[in-house]
């Protein structure tokens, strides 16, 4: 009875960039950055400073997890009021 409207999409350049830069974007700016600072000093890339930034950032990865996670597990209405509250 009712037909199916056929949608004829077309994306430009500046949306298929942005979609790009929405998909890849974070990881993009972790690589520049440690290119740049890589560049910048000499024991940036050491292994003892590499491990010493995975140590500092490890509790608040945990912590993000967590939050990004329970919402959707078990339905915490203070974390999705938190989440919603932030954006």
């Amino acid at each position: 009875m009712s037909k199916a409207l056929a949608v004829n999409a077309t994306v430009s350049g500046r949306q298929r960039f942005f979609d790009f830069l929405y998909k890849w974007g974070m990881l993009l700016t972790v690589v520049l950055l440690v290119a740049v600072f890589g560049l910048a000093s000499d024991n940036f890339l050491d292994p003892f400073n590499i491990i010493n930034i995975l140590r500092s950032i490890a509790i608040v990865t945990v912590i993000a997890i967590g939050v990004s996670i329970s919402p959707h597990h078990r339905r915490l209405r203070s974390v999705r009021r938190i989440d919603g509250i932030a954006g």
